[in-house]
């Protein structure tokens, strides 16, 4: 059996449209950075594109950094400055709430790959 993903064309359409603009891009998820390497492989050739994601060793298939709720937040100061504002921020989860305060708008995309605004009190 082969796993086949396909992300929805309107999220895709929507980082292209942040991209196109000359915006910075941070994808921000808790799969395994290799998954998402594979998933999104040509968009992260892309100079504007950060991946910060789990990490996960092949060679024992031990999960030793976890990208998940707090976590998140964690990492991405790692990588930015801890006063960093995003222009919006999309999740398919509302455990990312603290990653959203760092954002001016939030969106969830929902299992069937509908964006809806979000009202995150900061």
């Amino acid at each position: 059996m082969t796993f086949t993903y396909h992300p929805f064309s309107n999220v895709v359409a929507k980082f292209s449209e942040y991209l196109n603009m000359g915006y910075h891009v941070v994808l921000i998820s808790g799969s395994p950075k290799i998954l998402i390497q594979k998933i999104y492989k040509g968009w992260l050739e892309h100079n504007n594109i950060t991946l910060i994601a789990s990490e996960l060793s092949l060679n024992d298939f031990k999960l030793h950094t976890r990208c998940m709720a707090h976590h998140k937040l964690y990492m991405l100061d790692e990588h930015f400055q801890q006063t960093i504002y995003f222009e919006a921020g999309y999740s398919d989860s509302l455990s990312d709430k603290l990653v959203f305060t760092r954002c001016k708008s939030c969106f969830q995309v929902t299992e069937k790959g509908i964006i809806e605004s979000l009202s995150i009190l900061h």
